[in-house]
């Protein structure tokens, strides 16, 4: 399983904060590394989603029913922010990115929203 891989562990919030700031910095990614984020995005779309906590305790997820919330908004954050930066760039968006945007507009939390408005106050 990508959890496996992911391990959503004590760090694993640090590492998604880390990796969103250095593609705030302008790090160089290539395409396989925005292929592998783009896959992980994907998963943490599926695994944050906002269901019932029976729901989600009957499909096992990695993610801890209170932590949704927290990694939902790190993660909006990641992929909005490479968002903007292919944009930039005028390349391609990745499919699950791509969702993220979307997910990200309709969002029922406030601050997930806010990532939007941050970015159209800068304009």
């Amino acid at each position: 399983m990508i959890y496996k891989i992911l391990n959503f562990g004590i760090g694993f919030n640090y590492s998604i904060e880390y990796l969103t700031k250095m593609i705030k910095e302008g790090v160089k990614l290539n395409d396989d590394q925005i292929k592998l984020i783009d896959t992980a995005l994907g998963y943490l779309l599926d695994y944050t989603d906002y269901i019932s906590k029976k729901d989600l305790i009957s499909l096992e997820l990695p993610i801890k029913y209170l932590e949704i919330p927290i990694y939902r908004h790190l993660s909006a954050s990641l992929a909005h922010s490479l968002y903007e930066k292919l944009k930039e760039k005028k390349s391609q968006i990745p499919n699950n990115i791509e969702r993220w945007e979307t997910n990200i507009k309709k969002d029922p939390l406030p601050d997930i929203k806010r990532l939007l408005e941050i970015r159209n106050d800068l304009d």
